[in-house]
């Protein structure tokens, strides 16, 4: 199926997901129909089936982007580190804040399955291996639980 311009104009897209192991095929653009007007090309990373990596980079997927990665390479989890609110994932949840703050952990359907107030270091543990939410006062990061 024929990729249009379903994403003109989008100014914070940083990463784009193709499952397909063929490319998809861009229909007959030119400067006025390019799908990826008005986006920062060299910001947005595409990431594809690893054993179609090099078929990508031949295809017009090359011809607007650079950065062209396997699947197994995104996670698009990061640990963070704004201000001096510090979340982190991994065995545990991990959430350093050096003053008290609400910190309200949330699963990928949106319910929330912890909520402290933590001042200093807090690890929560007995959550189930997958993804998470956590909001620590003004600070949100997504994690995930090993």
């Amino acid at each position: 199926m024929p990729v249009m311009t379903a994403i003109v104009g989008c100014t914070a897209i940083e990463s784009i997901i193709c499952k397909g192991e063929t490319p998809s095929e861009f229909d007959g653009w030119e400067a006025l129909t390019d799908p990826f007007r008005g986006v920062d090309k060299s910001k947005v990373t595409i990431y594809c089936p690893d054993a179609s990596v090099a078929e990508y980079k031949a295809s017009e997927w090359g011809d607007f982007f650079e950065n062209i990665k396997g699947i197994s390479e995104y996670s698009g989890i990061e640990g963070i580190a704004n201000g001096t609110i510090e979340i982190h994932g991994g065995s545990t949840i991990t959430v350093n804040a050096p003053s008290a703050v609400a910190v309200k952990v949330f699963d990928t359907a949106g319910r929330m399955v912890f909520s402290t107030i933590a001042d200093g270091t807090i690890a929560i543990d007995g959550l189930a291996h997958g993804l998470y939410i956590v909001k620590a006062g003004e600070k949100t990061a997504k994690v995930t639980v090993k």
